[in-house]
C-alpha cells in the first residue's frame, strides 16, 4: 500500500493509526461481536470515523484512478433495493 501511494510522512502516520484501531478495535468486534463506539474509533486514531472513510476514499481514488465514490455506497443501495421490494 505505502509504496501505491507513493506515500509520505502522513500517510505512514495514518495507516499506522488504522493498524491501531485494527488491533484495539475491530478484532473485538469482528470475533467476539463487541461493540465499538465513536469515542473508542477517535481515541484508537485521533479521527472520526468519517474521516476515516474519506481518507481511504482519497487514497482508493489514488492507487485506482478508475474508483468511483459511488462504488462505496453498494451495500446501501441494495438494502435500499431490499426493503423497498419487502
Amino acid at each position: 500500500i505505502l509504496e501505491a501511494l507513493d506515500a509520505e510522512e502522513k500517510d505512514i502516520e495514518f495507516l499506522g493509526s488504522m493498524e491501531r484501531l485494527n488491533r484495539e478495535c475491530r478484532n473485538g468486534s469482528a470475533h467476539d461481536l463487541i461493540e465499538v463506539r465513536e469515542e473508542e474509533i477517535i481515541k484508537n486514531s485521533n479521527m472520526t470515523s468519517a474521516q476515516i472513510i474519506n481518507k481511504l476514499s482519497e487514497y482508493l481514488q489514488r492507487i485506482y484512478p478508475a474508483w468511483s465514490s459511488e462504488w462505496a455506497t453498494i451495500y446501501d443501495r441494495c438494502n435500499r433495493y431490499i426493503l423497498a421490494s419487502l
